[in-house]
């Protein structure tokens, strides 16, 4: 049977499951050749139909996403860790698995790689090195799905600002059966004050 969770409470769900970070991304070990911007501000960027961009454009003509899209088309998003902008410094962010840096140092970089390093020398493109990819994300998420509601998990949310999968928990939380099925440092903790109502459908 279909449930639904019915919010009372001062946090706006929609932003509870935008992704906006709470923490800064202090964890995060920065690629020795991309600069970061460290504690900026960020707030999730729509995509807007970015994956609906033609996979054969010229590399000239596609946005930062449409080359991050390339990217894991050439490399594979498995090594892909998410993507994100940076509403008020005006940067993208995104994030590669350490993977995706040794395989490279044995090859010659692809035209979109060249690409995105332009774009980090010219200010618009910050990457950091994740322990995770999204497809990794996804699935840490789809695995939580198992203890919503019994446990006092009330949503989850793949947190591309942090690489992680932000949990939405009341104070009373036991994380032991949660760090079980998916690793610890995975996972953003947020917590909700105030009542949660399910009603059965």
């Amino acid at each position: 049977m279909a449930r639904k969770i019915k919010y009372v409470m001062s946090v706006c769900v929609s932003l509870m499951l935008s992704g906006c970070g709470g923490q800064a991304l202090d964890e995060a070990k920065d690629a020795s050749t991309f600069p970061v911007k460290e504690n900026a501000y960020v707030t999730v960027l729509p995509w807007g139909g970015t994956e609906n961009e033609d996979p054969s454009s010229e590399l000239e003509n596609l946005t930062i996403q449409g080359l991050y899209y390339k990217l894991g088309e050439e490399i594979g998003f498995g090594y892909l860790g998410g993507m994100y902008y940076d509403a008020d410094a005006d940067v993208y962010g995104m994030w590669l698995k350490q993977e995706a840096y040794d395989e490279r140092e044995n090859r010659e970089l692809t035209a979109c790689e060249l690409a995105l390093e332009q774009a980090v020398e010219d200010g618009h493109l910050n990457i950091r090195i994740g322990k995770y990819s999204t497809q990794e994300l996804s699935a840490f998420q789809n695995q939580i799905s198992s203890l919503m509601s019994e446990n006092g998990i009330f949503a989850t949310g793949l947190n591309e600002v942090e690489n992680k999968v932000s949990v939405y928990v009341n104070e009373e939380m036991d994380f032991s059966e949660l760090y079980e099925l998916i690793p610890e440092d995975a996972v953003l903790i947020q917590y909700i004050s105030g009542s949660v109502e399910f009603v059965d459908l």
